[in-house]
Order: structure tokens, then C-alpha cells, then sequence
């Protein structure tokens, strides 16, 4: 049987053994870390790319039209009042005289809802016929009862039987119906045979009542037909 022989290894062999492994260790945390940091900036990265700004929230733009009521790319319709008298007014331009749609006009009628192509101005009127039975006029009298005018977004009703008239012509073919308050004096005029047109057509035109200057009109106005 051959004898066993044995060798001794030099310490200072033993230290470098040692030193070898502890490097590899080394170069293995570091390569772990690089791949940590690897994967965090590459989420940053597709995070960024969005174009969203966390402090809004996804899907929050800066140019939406998804605004409050009253604000910039509300298409809500706001509504608005304002003078008659002077036609001023904030929105809303069309005049509101609250029509019966159900009643059509008659030139010997005694309610009269007139209004002008735009819907800007309004008249309604009602008036009470004078005449007597029997009596063949060639100009019906009648008494105005109330009269509400319409402009540019707001309405004056007068009821003030002492403060209105009605001037009757021949035929009625040109009457004049005027209706005041403490400002303005409403003038409405029948224009039914001008230029020889002999249509239902009308002229209403705002007037101050201390300096007589024109405030608005005259506008022409024609019969309701809804």
C-alpha cells in the first residue's frame, strides 16, 4: 500500500484564497444596485412621459371646456335683465311679452301681440272697442287697457288706464297708441298703408318724457305668428 504523504500551504496562500472571494461579493452588491437604480429611473422616465401634472390629476388639462357655470368655456346660457326704456342689457337680447300662442291677430281685435324679424322687441296690447251698436264708424274708438313693450331683454308693463291713449283714424288704417310712465312714453303706430303696401305692419319707438329725444326706434314690428 503507498504511503500518504502530506503538504503543508503557506498562510500567506490562505489570505489571498480569502481576499479573492470577498471581491466577488463586492462586485455582486454592486451589480444589484446598478440594476435597482436602472429600474427606478426608467419608471420616472415612462411616469414623465405622460404629459399629466400629478398635482392636477390624470386627465386635467389646462384648455378644458369642462368649466364652473359663469366661467370661461361654460356653454351654459345665462340670462340677464335691463331697461326698456333705454334698450341696455347684459346677455340676453330677445323680449319675452308673453304671447298666447293660441291667439291669432285680428287688425279689429281686442289683444294685439306684435314683434319685430330679430325678436329684439316686442309689443302686447289690449283695448277695449267704444262704439256703439248700430253705428257705422268710419273710425273706431277704442280705449287702451294695458300695454307691455319689450326691448333688448326686458319688459315694461304699464296698467295706467290715465296714462295712455288711442288716437282712431279713418279706417283705423293709421291709429297711434301711446302708453308712459315716470320716463319714457311708448309710441306705437299702425303703418298698415304705407308705401302702399296695405299689410299689418307697425312702428314702436321709445321716447324720454323730459327731453322728448328718442331713446330708440322707431322698429318695426308685425303681427305673432308662433
Amino acid at each position: 500500500m503507498p504511503a500518504l504523504t502530506y503538504r503543508l500551504i503557506p498562510p500567506a496562500l490562505l489570505l489571498l484564497a480569502w481576499t479573492g472571494c470577498g471581491d466577488n461579493s463586492s462586485e455582486s452588491t454592486a451589480d444589484s444596485s446598478a440594476t435597482t437604480d436602472s429600474s427606478t429611473s426608467s419608471s420616472s422616465s415612462s411616469s414623465s412621459g405622460t404629459g399629466q401634472d400629478p398635482t392636477t390629476g390624470p386627465g386635467t388639462d389646462a384648455t378644458s371646456t369642462d368649466a364652473m357655470p359663469g366661467t370661461t368655456g361654460d356653454p351654459t346660457p345665462t340670462s340677464s335683465t335691463g331697461d326698456p326704456s333705454t334698450g341696455t342689457t347684459t346677455s340676453d337680447v330677445t323680449a319675452d311679452c308673453g304671447f298666447d300662442d293660441s291667439l291669432e291677430f285680428s287688425r279689429m281685435g281686442a289683444i294685439w301681440q306684435l314683434r319685430s324679424e330679430d325678436g329684439e322687441t316686442c309689443v302686447w296690447l289690449e283695448r277695449r272697442d267704444d262704439s256703439e251698436p248700430d253705428i257705422i264708424y268710419k273710425a273706431v274708438p277704442y280705449t287702451l287697457l294695458e300695454f307691455k313693450a319689450g326691448h333688448m331683454g326686458a319688459v315694461d308693463h304699464l296698467t295706467d288706464q290715465a296714462r295712455m291713449t288711442w288716437a282712431s283714424t279713418h279706417h283705423n288704417w293709421m291709429d297711434v297708441a301711446e302708453a308712459w310712465d315716470d320716463s319714457v312714453r311708448y309710441r306705437l303706430e299702425d303703418k298698415f298703408p304705407a308705401d302702399d303696401a296695405f299689410i299689418d305692419q307697425f312702428d314702436l319707438s321709445a321716447i324720454d318724457l323730459q327731453s322728448k329725444a328718442v331713446l330708440w326706434g322707431p322698429i318695426r314690428l308685425h303681427p305673432h305668428k308662433p
